[in-house]
């Protein structure tokens, strides 16, 4: 069976029923379990950055930030296309300028 074929059926070509409130928050919440907030994740990590850097473990907190910071857009980037290939450069190539 296609992806479209039987559209609106169950398993073994029965209608499905609408979701009820307590299914639909369940699994709104279950979905929402799976997923990373990134931009959440981002503005923490920038949060931590713009903290001044007293002590080791502050200094130690921004490197980790700075880390994932950099994880996280090189990620979008990765995602969207816009890394250095799509600008005419190979991805290793880190003395381009653009």
């Amino acid at each position: 069976m296609g992806v479209g074929a039987g559209a609106g059926a169950g398993a073994g070509g029965q209608p499905l029923a609408p979701l009820d409130p307590e299914r639909r928050q369940f699994l709104q919440e279950a979905f929402k379990g799976l997923t990373v907030d990134e931009v959440q994740l981002m503005k923490e990590a920038v949060a931590t950055l713009s903290k001044p850097a007293d002590d080791d473990a502050a200094v130690a907190a921004q490197e980790t930030a700075l880390d994932e910071l950099h994880s996280l857009v090189e990620n979008l980037d990765n995602a969207s296309g816009t890394g250095c290939e799509r600008r005419g450069h190979p991805p290793w190539d880190t003395s381009a300028t653009d």
